[in-house]
C-alpha cells in the first residue's frame, strides 16, 4: 500500500519517507513483525505505529488490508 501512495503522489524513485500508520489485530501485528523489510523496501526512514491518526489530517490516507481500514500517514523527508 506504500508503494501505491508513493506513486500516486508521483514521488521520486529514490525519496525517502516517514511512514506512520494505524490498524487493528491481526494486521498489526504482521505489519510490525514486517516492519523492516517493508521499511527497506518503501525507503522509509522512520516506519511505526501512529498515535491519534485522523483521514481527515493532511498526508493521512486510507487502505485496505485483509478487510480492515488501514490509516497511514505518509511524509516526504527533505534533504533525505
Amino acid at each position: 500500500r506504500v508503494q501505491n501512495l508513493r506513486k500516486t503522489l508521483q514521488l521520486d524513485y529514490e525519496q525517502r519517507i516517514e511512514v506512520k500508520f494505524s490498524v487493528e489485530e491481526p494486521v498489526r501485528s504482521a505489519v510490525l513483525k514486517h516492519a523492516d523489510t517493508i521499511a527497506a523496501e518503501t525507503l522509509a526512514i522512520d516506519f511505526g505505529e501512529g498515535t491519534g491518526l485522523d483521514n481527515e489530517q493532511p498526508d493521512v490516507y486510507t487502505a485496505e488490508i485483509e478487510g480492515l481500514g488501514v490509516l497511514i500517514k505518509l511524509v516526504p523527508v527533505k534533504g533525505a
